[in-house]
């Protein structure tokens, strides 16, 4: 049994188009965008952010490093980016494979899904906030 399945796009025009792929394209491409910035350092205030959850509560929260790492990632150091946060390499997989999943729509009218998306995307927020809670508990 396959956890994906091919889908097809019914977009007759433009405004329709944009509504089930457009947006959310663009958006997914400004963040490419962005993250190519802060690898080539042209983002300075990003690197120095700091976390507001951990200021509050002395804890690391699941997504802190997640900055550090995806840096490490766009430098090609994969076990670097893994020791800062392990979600950043789940966060580009996802990121490349929607942006996969937009661009197939547009240009070919059908995509992969997966058969159970809200059990996919629920599952991997459980594991976020386990990871999260994991973090707080061992720091």
């Amino acid at each position: 049994m396959s956890i994906f399945e091919i889908k097809t796009v019914r977009s007759g025009n433009f405004k329709e188009w944009l509504n089930c792929c457009g947006i959310e394209l663009c958006l997914i491409l400004i963040a490419v965008i962005l993250l190519a910035l802060l690898a080539l350092g042209c983002i300075p205030l990003l690197t120095e952010w700091k976390c507001p959850f951990s200021a509050l509560t002395g804890c690391p929260c699941f997504s802190c490093g997640m900055t550090r790492a995806l840096t490490a990632l766009l430098h090609g150091n994969l076990l670097e980016a893994f020791k800062f946060n392990p979600f950043s390499l789940l966060l580009v997989g996802l990121l490349f494979f929607r942006l996969y999943q937009r661009l197939s729509a547009t240009m070919f009218k059908s995509y992969l899904d997966f058969r159970k998306p809200r059990l996919i995307w629920g599952g991997m927020a459980a594991l976020a906030l386990l990871y999260g809670l994991l973090r707080i508990v061992f720091r």
